[in-house]
């Protein structure tokens, strides 16, 4: 996936990557991505709904390419030009603006991890702390020191998170600590640490590197939940606990979103050999479902709940 800084103009309200809260509507990030079913890469975007993680209702995005209409929805190719630009509307009207500069594709971030225990939160003291490598999870108590792929000297992560789901702290340019608590601060100096307990967390990365390509990813973090019970999805994990029969080599896996009150479960999980058991239309013909796709504004909650998917296990 191939994605490029974005610059916002300055008659709607500002977009950047730099904010690290999640709330109100806006463009996370837009950039292309290569697709083996296009000829060219095509225009994509993160949508974060100002609502929550999920999108009750459908986003409308309008592209252009070197100020010349390009298209409205997902999936707009993209044969050369230089600048690619988006304007994204909520379905209450409201209104956020960028464009990017046209570059080639690139891998989508990919995870590794440590479980590191977070005693002191200064960035000295966690820096000489040793972790032990994870498949997924850490234990209740321990933090996830996070590693993100494919970096050289001048790219740098960038973090964005919803509400009460836990705190990511920076430690180097492409390593954090996620922590499964919420901090209290006064005066830069935290005064309490309340555990979210077994919780699997969610937050947003996006990777600059300064000269005019970034990559991004949904990076899960996993406290109190067996290993054996979590499968991998790009940066996502799936808990599986109490699950019996799954083969945690299959390459492909099955089951069926649930979504009431702002909250997503999984069931009757499956391993398949091929896409024949997906029901969803809202993602693309022939390929896996991407579990982004519940968050970025691709998919609302109405196409998706009770609907059976497919997702690559990696």
């Amino acid at each position: 996936m191939g994605l490029i800084p974005v610059l916002c103009l300055g008659c709607r309200p500002v977009f950047s990557v730099y904010p690290d809260e999640l709330s109100q509507f806006r463009i996370m990030s837009i950039g292309l991505e290569d697709r083996v079913d296009f000829d060219c890469p095509v225009a994509t975007a993160v949508i974060w709904s100002g609502d929550g993680v999920f999108h009750a209702q459908a986003v409308s995005l309008e592209w252009e390419l070197d100020g010349e209409p390009l298209g409205a929805g997902w999936d707009q190719s993209v044969c050369g030009g230089e600048t690619l630009s988006l304007v994204a509307t909520s379905p209450n009207g409201d209104v956020r603006e960028g464009f990017v500069s046209v570059g080639e594709g690139a891998f989508p971030l990919f995870p590794t991890r440590e479980a590191v225990v977070v005693e002191e939160t200064t960035i000295d003291a966690r820096r000489d702390l040793v972790g032990s490598p994870v498949y997924a999870g850490v234990q209740l108590g321990e933090s996830s020191r996070t590693y993100i792929n494919s970096f050289d000297e001048v790219k740098r992560v960038r973090w964005m998170s919803p509400v009460d789901s836990g705190e990511v702290l920076e430690l180097e340019v492409n390593i954090a600590d996620i922590l499964g608590e919420t901090l209290t601060l006064e005066d830069g100096e935290v005064t309490e640490r309340v555990s979210l307990g077994v919780a699997i967390t969610s937050h947003f990365a996006i990777a600059v590197d300064g000269v005019g390509g970034n990559n991004w990813g949904w990076i899960d973090s996993s406290f109190g939940i067996a290993d054996s019970d979590l499968l991998r999805h790009e940066g996502r994990l799936i808990d599986v606990s109490g699950v019996d029969s799954i083969d945690m080599s299959s390459e492909l896996l099955a089951f069926t979103i649930t979504i009431s009150g702002g909250e997503v479960e999984y069931s009757n999980f499956e391993t398949v050999s091929d896409l024949a058991e997906s029901t969803v239309a809202c993602g693309r013909d022939l390929q896996p479902f991407r579990m982004e796709w519940l968050n970025s504004g691709r998919c609302t909650t109405a196409e998706l709940d009770g609907q059976r998917v497919v997702v690559e296990l990696w």
